[in-house]
């Protein structure tokens, strides 16, 4: 039985944790790890809602950015701003 709402998928919500897991359990050889993840939703390429301390994201947006790449327009984790203690890193 699918999940469904009024005919739409109800999102697949989810914790770091839980999701990690459930990709490591699709996939045991991947290489993603928690702290990929927490950087990939605190730079805001996956879209997250804050709850309490922890952040709760659609696990289809994490696959569909692990297969995709960054959308059009989004900065890849590898091309961020480099910044340390909130002040910006000057390269000479």
């Amino acid at each position: 039985m699918e999940n469904t709402r009024k005919g739409r998928p109800v999102p697949r919500m989810r914790y770091t944790e839980s999701a990690l897991a459930q990709l490591r359990a699709e996939d045991p050889d991947t290489q993603v790890t928690a702290y990929m993840l927490k950087r990939l939703l605190a730079t805001g390429a996956i879209p997250s809602r804050k709850v309490g301390r922890r952040r709760l994201f659609n696990y289809d947006d994490l696959l569909d950015y692990l297969e995709n790449g960054p959308a059009e327009g989004e900065q890849d984790l590898e091309e961020e701003i480099d910044v340390c203690g909130g002040i910006r890193r000057i390269h000479a």
